[in-house]
């Protein structure tokens, strides 16, 4: 399972895609990932070239904080080689 995150290359891209800063239906999105690897038994191979989680208040209030850290507890407690 390969997971990613795109952040575009021109200008207009990077602005589109939140210049490559995750928000937290992203992160739950690659923890649901994360968990139907382990379902499957297929190793998890992450790409991670970003600036790090949006900012923003409104990302706060959607949870990222919380969204982080159960990605965290599922990354650390995979038996599936990362």
């Amino acid at each position: 399972m390969f997971i990613g995150h795109e952040k575009g290359r021109s200008t207009d891209e990077k602005i589109l895609h939140n210049f490559g800063m995750s928000q937290p239906e992203g992160y739950r999105k690659a923890c649901r990932l994360m968990e139907l690897a382990e379902r499957f038994s297929m190793p998890i191979v992450t790409l991670v070239d970003t600036p790090g989680a949006y900012p923003g208040i409104d990302s706060e209030e959607r949870g990222q904080s919380e969204a982080i850290a159960h990605n965290l507890r599922v990354m650390s407690s995979s038996k599936l080689p990362l």
